[in-house]
C-alpha cells in the first residue's frame, strides 16, 4: 500500500504466505485423514528450493489429488467452506481442464487431475508423481511434494503454458536451469516421455539462453515447435492449441479448430465482458475472438521463422567476402 515502508511491505507479504501455508496444511490434513492422497505442487515447495536468498510470493495452493478419490476430495473441500469456480467448456466432449479452482473468501486451491502439456491419463500422472514424492514441512505439518525431477518437469510445462511474457514462471525456470543437477534434468525428460509431455518439456529450453546452453550440455534436442514459438512470442499456449497439435486425423483437427474459433456461448460469456451484453454483444464478441486468434497465430509464425533463421545462421555462419 502507498506510504508503507519496505519492511512493512515485506512483513505483509510474509503474513500472506504464512496464511496460505496454514490453510494448505489444514486442507492436506483433512484429505489425508480421510485417506485421500495428495501432493503439494508449488508454493512453499519452490520457495524453499529455488529462493534461499529471497522470498518467492505465491497466491494459492496447487494440489495434485488421487483421481480415484477426486469426488471425496471435493466433498471435503465443500465441508471446509470452499466452493468451485468452473470454466464453461468451449465445446461438448473436449478433455476437461487440468485443474479445478476452489475458493473460500480470498483463499484459493487449484485441484489438479493432471497438468497442461501431458497426454497420459490422470491415473498414470498421479501414480508417477506420487510414487516418487518426498516430504516437506509446511506450517509445522509434513506434506508430500514432488521429487526433484517431477518439479523440473512441472516448472518447464508451467513456463511454456504461460509464455515468456509471464515473469514468475520464467524466473522459476531460470533458477531451475541454474540449480537443477544434470541427472535430475535427464530424469525429468524420462518422466516427460513416460507421460506424453516431451514436446512441451523440450520447448521450455528455448525460452531462455540458459536453457539453450543447458540443453546443449545435456545433449538434449531443442526442436522448433508450435509450443516453443508461441511461448517465445510471449503468448500463453492455450489448451485449445495443445489439443489441436495432438489431434490425429483431419476430422479431429477440424472439430477442435471449430471449437477454438467458435466456442460455446457459455464459454464466450465467461471469457468476454462484451458477450455478456445480450445477443448483440455475443454476436460482436465472436469476430473479436477470431481477430485475436489471427494476431496470435501471426506472432507465433514470426517467432517460429525467427527461430528457424537463427538456427540456420548458427549452423552455417556467413562467409566473409574477400
Amino acid at each position: 500500500m502507498p506510504g508503507q515502508s519496505d519492511s512493512q511491505r515485506q512483513a505483509d507479504k510474509a503474513a500472506v504466505l504464512l496464511a496460505i501455508d496454514a490453510f494448505t496444511a489444514e486442507v492436506v490434513e483433512r484429505l489425508e485423514g480421510a485417506g485421500v492422497g495428495c501432493v503439494l505442487l508449488k508454493g512453499p515447495t519452490l520457495a524453499e528450493w529455488l529462493y534461499p536468498d529471497g522470498v518467492r510470493t505465491y497466491e494459492d495452493c496447487d494440489l495434485l489429488v488421487d483421481p480415484d478419490r477426486r469426488p471425496d476430495a471435493e466433498t471435503i473441500l465443500g465441508s471446509l467452506g470452499f466452493r468451485p469456480v468452473d470454466v464453461p467448456p468451449a465445446a461438448d466432449g473436449l478433455r476437461p481442464p487440468a485443474s479445478r479452482c476452489w475458493l473460500r473468501d480470498w483463499e484459493r486451491i487449484d485441484v489438479h487431475d493432471t497438468f497442461w502439456g501431458l497426454v497420459a491419463e490422470a491415473a498414470e500422472v498421479w501414480a508417477a508423481v506420487a510414487a516418487e514424492s518426498v516430504t516437506q514441512v509446511v506450517a509445522r505439518r509434513p506434506v508430500r511434494v514432488p521429487s526433484l525431477p517431477a518439479r523440473l518437469l512441472l516448472l518447464a510445462l508451467h513456463a511454456v503454458h504461460h509464455g515468456s511474457a509471464a515473469p514468475q514462471p520464467l524466473e522459476d525456470l531460470g533458477r531451475a536451469f541454474e540449480q537443477g543437477p544434470d541427472r535430475a534434468w535427464r530424469e525429468a525428460l524420462v518422466l516427460a516421455r513416460r507421460l506424453g509431455g516431451e514436446r512441451a518439456f523440450l520447448a521450455a529450453f528455448r525460452l531462455l539462453p540458459a536453457g539453450v546452453e543447458r540443453a546443449r550440455t545435456l545433449g538434449l534436442p531443442c526442436p522448433i515447435t508450435l509450443e516453443s514459438a508461441l511461448a517465445i512470442a510471449g503468448l500463453p499456449v492455450s489448451e485449445g492449441f495443445e489439443r489441436l497439435t495432438r489431434a490425429e486425423g483431419p476430422r479431429a483437427r477440424l472439430r477442435l479448430a471449430r471449437a477454438e474459433l467458435l466456442p460455446s456461448a457459455e464459454f464466450m460469456r465467461w471469457r468476454y465482458a462484451l458477450a455478456r451484453r445480450g445477443g448483440a454483444g455475443l454476436a460482436m464478441a465472436y469476430p473479436l475472438r477470431l481477430a485475436s486468434i489471427a494476431v496470435s497465430v501471426a506472432r507465433a509464425l514470426r517467432a517460429g521463422l525467427a527461430l528457424g533463421a537463427g538456427r540456420r545462421r548458427t549452423r552455417h555462419p556467413a562467409r566473409r567476402r574477400r
